[in-house]
């Protein structure tokens, strides 16, 4: 996509290359902040999911590093291991293999493969757009990995559960 089509509020870094060969810290939420991810199978089922992304043929060359499934949202390490080589041959065959790929492909397969588990009311799974960052160094991922792995004991505290917003807001009657 060219600059100048490219959103004006966009969050991706424009001079980067997203199918570069680094850790990539992604944060997917979902529709609406819902938690879907509240109902057991529904967590098994997109856990299951995520980890099957490096046999997808479009994202052989994705590794999942670190990840959790909480309520309304995922985080997860990707980590994109195209070498020099394989992008100079993609320029040539036009063949998307960036991180929006790989999250594009991810929401779109996770919608189809739960859409038989969600319901009679079911309009969206996942919220527009995702989160990343660039992971710098070695010390900035393992602070993130640590985020990770602590982000399930801090969901109470989480500004995006509303039951934990709502019991701590004074009634007003």
């Amino acid at each position: 996509m060219s600059a100048s089509k490219r959103r004006k509020n966009s969050l991706r870094h424009p001079h980067w290359d997203y199918r570069n060969r680094a850790f990539y810290f992604v944060t997917i939420l979902t529709f609406q902040r819902i938690c879907y991810f509240d109902d057991a199978d529904l967590k098994a089922r997109i856990e299951e999911i995520l980890l099957t992304i490096p046999e997808w043929d479009s994202c052989s060359h994705v590794k999942i590093d670190e990840w959790v499934v909480m309520p309304n949202h995922i985080h997860a390490i990707f980590f994109l291991d195209l070498d020099p080589n394989e992008l100079e041959e993609l320029e040539h065959k036009n063949t998307p293999k960036s991180l929006g790929t790989v999250v594009g492909t991810f929401k779109r397969v996770s919608t189809r493969l739960l859409r038989p588990m969600m319901g009679e009311d079911f309009y969206k799974l996942w919220h527009r757009g995702y989160h990343d960052r660039i992971v710098r160094n070695e010390r900035e991922l393992n602070a993130i990995r640590h985020y990770i792995q602590q982000n399930p004991a801090r969901w109470e505290e989480d500004k995006n559960n509303l039951d934990s917003l709502l019991n701590r807001m004074s009634s007003h009657r």
